[in-house]
């Protein structure tokens, strides 16, 4: 599928169908921009160099341990207890 076979198939729709197909494609031009602003921000952002507090130290160990035990959820098993795509 390339952006002519789109824009034929732009073409054939009848005009009742236009605001839903162009609230869908400036919806997906968001997602694609929000994604690529993100990337860059990630790619781009510095190092946290500061030390982590006791209390922060403990609670990741704390993780770690409750993941040995089993008593953690996977993030597809989170995704789907929350109805979240």
């Amino acid at each position: 599928m390339n952006k002519t076979y789109l824009h034929q198939l732009i073409e054939k729709l009848p005009e009742s169908t236009l605001p839903t197909v162009g609230s869908f494609i400036g919806y997906m031009l968001e997602q694609s921009s929000a994604e690529q602003i993100s990337d860059e921000t990630h790619d781009n952002a510095q190092l946290d160099d500061e030390d982590y507090s006791q209390e922060e130290l403990e609670s990741f160990q704390q993780g770690i341990e409750e993941f040995h035990r089993g008593e953690t959820i996977s993030h597809d098993e989170m995704k789907r207890r929350f109805n979240v795509a």
